[in-house]
């Protein structure tokens, strides 16, 4: 069986055909980008007028005055913040000092032992129940 090639003058005529396709949708798909980035920069440009208008209204508003805080408060406050830097809601180091951690601790080991033990024995590994038998356990217990 012979195979016969096509001519030069038909390949070549195919082979321009398909650059030429291709080429088009490559101009295609750069236009597309282009579009999509003009839309995304009216976006920015419409967002940077609306944050540069708040900035000059916020820049231009004058900041509200509260009434000032008594003396003995102000004295009260500085002397806390002298004294310890973290405020006593956020300060953690005193928790290991709490008798109440080390029941805790205790407590959450002996679970953890229990649950080592379940693993181990099987305990944690049957299989659901299914059909009468899981009716029957969810009726009666």
């Amino acid at each position: 069986m012979t195979t016969t090639r096509e001519p030069v003058q038909v390949r070549r005529h195919r082979e321009t055909n398909d650059s030429m396709w291709r080429t088009l949708a490559q101009r295609d798909a750069c236009i597309a980008k282009l579009v999509r980035y003009e839309i995304k920069l009216d976006k920015l440009r419409k967002l940077l007028a609306r944050q540069t208008k708040a900035l000059s209204k916020a820049k231009a508003a004058p900041l509200p005055q509260g009434d000032p805080l008594p003396p003995e408060m102000v004295k009260a406050v500085k002397a806390a913040m002298d004294d310890d830097p973290i405020p006593s809601f956020l300060d953690r180091r005193n928790l290991m000092a709490d008798p109440k951690t080390k029941d805790l601790n205790a407590e959450r080991r002996i679970v953890d032992k229990e649950k080592r033990e379940a693993k181990l024995t099987g305990a944690t590994r049957k299989m659901p129940l299914t059909g009468k038998a899981a009716l029957d356990h969810i009726r009666h217990g």
